[in-house]
């Protein structure tokens, strides 16, 4: 029986039995009617073999990364970047990592580049293989500037606004310690009226204070009402706001401790914090275990090993101690304006500046 007559009457059960029979033919025309059932046989289905979309599989690697970081994961394999969120993880499941150990050092230095890598130029090969290698674990697009402020922002809202709800209901003062003269001055300087007993001065200023923290937590409110959907959408999920700060940092100190190995930098290091801490009890305790011991005991932002043991030891940090990160995010929490991204020497320069402003 020729194959073609096989698939069709296989395509069509309600064939009539005349069409079973084997044709009689010239080889010619045989081929001719071949060509021509073929033609009016559907194809089959192409089956595929991929991995399933993030929808069908939750437990993808990707599934907590912001689409500028899934979009920069493809851009280094050399993948197409546009689609759907969940085409851009299921494309990340079905292909593999980028061989960094096959590239060039120059195709290094300028992947380092676009994920905004400080000092992506400086370090040897086998340093930047491993920059980049940690920088694919992180959820965040550290090249992307407007991805990573409004995050920066949002997070510390989120961190804040609790924090503010708490001071608020165990608001206390020293406003009873104060002499009328000094509660004159304070009342002046709030352009308040400073007129009456002492017990009116105070009862004005408590009313007040209580009038600016409620109207600061509204605000906060209705920034994070307004940020949040802004956020999400242009990141393309809903992330856990409470580990952005700590996971931006914990990036930093592993990158640190990364450019920090001695036998591969290519020049001597730059150290941040100079205090000598190698008879400290603390001496003995691994960067990891003091960050996580400066975390809870609420030190202000995070700097090299150097720099928590000084603030472990002393109860002081300098702005010089610190990551640039840590100082942004100070500012971003002291509400300070200032520049994404910007100098070291600016951030402390700057939060200099408005110490001396707030001292006076």
């Amino acid at each position: 029986m020729p194959r073609a007559k096989r698939v069709l009457a296989e395509a069509d059960p309600n064939a009539s039995n005349a069409s079973r029979i084997p044709s009689t033919t010239t080889k010619s025309t045989k081929r001719k009617s071949t060509t021509q059932d073929t033609e009016n046989v559907a194809p089959k289905a192409k089956k595929t073999r991929g991995k399933r979309s993030a929808d069908e599989n939750p437990t993808s690697q990707y599934v907590t990364k912001d689409n500028s970081k899934l979009r920069a994961l493809l851009r280094d394999r050399g993948l197409p970047t546009d689609g759907t969120r969940e085409e851009l993880i299921k494309r990340l499941d079905e292909s593999s990592p980028v061989d960094y150990d096959s590239l060039l050092v120059a195709e290094l230095t300028e992947m380092c580049k676009q994920r905004n890598l400080k000092g992506a130029a400086q370090y040897s090969r086998e340093i930047k293989v491993d920059r980049l290698k940690l920088n694919d674990s992180f959820d965040r697009d550290t090249g992307n500037g407007s991805d990573m402020t409004l995050l920066i922002q949002v997070a510390i809202k989120e961190q804040t606004l609790p924090e503010l709800i708490a001071n608020d209901a165990a608001a206390t003062d020293s406003y009873a310690k104060k002499t009328t003269k000094q509660l004159c001055a304070l009342l002046e300087k709030r352009k308040l009226s400073a007129s009456g007993s002492k017990e009116t001065l105070i009862s004005r200023l408590r009313k007040h204070d209580q009038k600016e923290r409620t109207k600061r937590i509204e605000n906060y409110r209705k920034e994070l009402a307004r940020l949040k959907p802004k956020l999400e959408s242009q990141i393309g999920h809903s992330p856990d706001y409470s580990k952005i700060i700590e996971g931006y940092e914990r990036q930093e100190r592993l990158d640190y401790e990364i450019t920090s190995r001695q036998e591969y930098r290519t020049e001597p290091p730059n150290h941040i914090c100079n205090y000598d801490w190698k008879d400290s009890h603390w001496a003995g305790r691994s960067e990891r275990d003091l960050a996580e011991i400066c975390t809870r005991r609420e030190m202000p932002g995070h700097g090299p090993k150097a720099a928590m043991i000084k603030w472990l030891d002393t109860g002081v940090v300098d702005y010089e101690d610190l990551y640039a990160s840590s100082l942004e995010t100070i500012c971003y929490k002291r509400g300070i304006k200032h520049k994404s991204g910007a100098k070291k020497v600016d951030l402390v320069r700057i939060l200099k500046e408005a110490d001396g402003a707030e001292g006076n």
